[in-house]
């Protein structure tokens, strides 16, 4: 079953009824932050997803701003794309406040530590995470590198866009 709902955006998501549940999540986003699919991509994305996981839950969202992309408890670490030093998380909370406070458009940044200019989606996640606007989810989805690489290599074929994987936990 395919519905449709609207919140900051709006999800088209696929149903099974014998979907099983979990807090883990395959996610896929765009490497342009910016990356607006119509909903005939959308769904043909999400057809893409239903062959290789018929028994999962799977969302397509397209949010009305740049959201971050998290992977949840996940999250190690991040490091200053420029001089390789750690942003300690409280530091980083603040800058992701102040962005989220402020029209959220350019991801440029003032970086903490060696004081250069930066950009959030530059920065190095442990684990991988990004900024975007369009994300593709599917919960409770197997960790099999080389099936989940077959996924991506075909939306990144479908979209002409280049895509990152995330693995959410929370």
């Amino acid at each position: 079953m395919i519905v449709e709902k609207k919140r900051n955006g709006k999800s088209i998501i696929y149903k099974p009824e014998k979907a099983t549940f979990s807090g883990h999540y395959l996610k896929l986003i765009p490497n342009a932050p910016n990356y607006s699919p119509d909903e005939n991509i959308q769904k043909e994305l999400i057809n893409i997803l239903i062959i290789k996981f018929p028994v999962n839950e799977i969302e397509s969202h397209l949010s009305n701003r740049i959201e971050f992309i998290d992977p949840g408890v996940n999250l190690e670490s991040i490091i200053c794309n420029i001089c390789s030093k750690s942003i300690d998380m409280e530091t980083w909370a603040d800058i992701m406040s102040n962005w989220y406070k402020i029209d959220n458009s350019s991801l440029d940044i003032q970086t903490p530590c060696c004081n250069k200019k930066s950009n959030l989606n530059d920065l190095i996640y442990d684990s991988p995470s990004g900024f975007s606007k369009y994300r593709l989810s599917v919960n409770n989805a197997e960790y099999i590198t080389e099936n989940i690489e077959k996924v991506r290599i075909e939306i990144q074929k479908k979209t002409g866009i280049g895509f990152k994987i995330i693995w959410s936990r929370y």
